[in-house]
């Protein structure tokens, strides 16, 4: 059977990240997961662990006030990448402002950042292995809303 751009379009797929005791559902469109989006992953990622590797390295006695405000600058710079990236590729989710579950938390970047690092950490990480694991779930298929799930767990990899 004949598949169209639209079809492809309209496949979403989900990954579960479990936090706080909670299981949070992110649905996301395969379609978006090409060449670019992996290698821009790679790289918000490359550079996460660079700038927290470069805040271990630093002696306190011997770092300058400048130097601190630059290593912290340096890593909010990417958070709010990570959190631009975040808030493309995920459509959808059941994270709450309020108790009642009636609001959803925004998907902005202006309010992600609210959000604990671990957590989105957590989220960006569920993705990549949903990712990786599109092929093999099926959600290549042609038909809506064929879903996987795959759980972040709180080591960072993947059951």
């Amino acid at each position: 059977m004949p598949l169209t751009l639209s079809q492809i379009a309209a496949n979403r797929a989900t990954v579960t990240v479990d936090f706080a005791g909670e299981t949070i559902h992110l649905e996301y469109a395969p379609s978006l997961v090409t060449e670019k989006t992996i290698a821009e992953a790679i790289a918000l990622q490359d550079a996460v662990e660079r700038s927290m590797g470069d805040a271990k390295q630093v002696d306190p006695d011997t770092m300058t006030e400048e130097e601190g405000r630059q290593n912290i600058r340096s890593f909010a710079d990417t958070m709010a990448e990570v959190n631009t990236f975040l808030c493309r590729a995920i459509l959808a989710w059941d994270v709450y402002e309020d108790a009642e579950m009636t609001r959803q938390f925004p998907l902005t970047p202006e309010r992600i950042c609210e959000l604990p690092i671990e957590f989105r950490a957590k989220c960006f990480r569920a993705l990549q292995s949903g990712w990786r694991l599109g092929e093999a779930n099926g959600t290549r298929s042609s038909r809506r809303s064929r879903t996987s799930s795959t759980t972040a767990t709180p080591s960072g990899s993947n059951r």
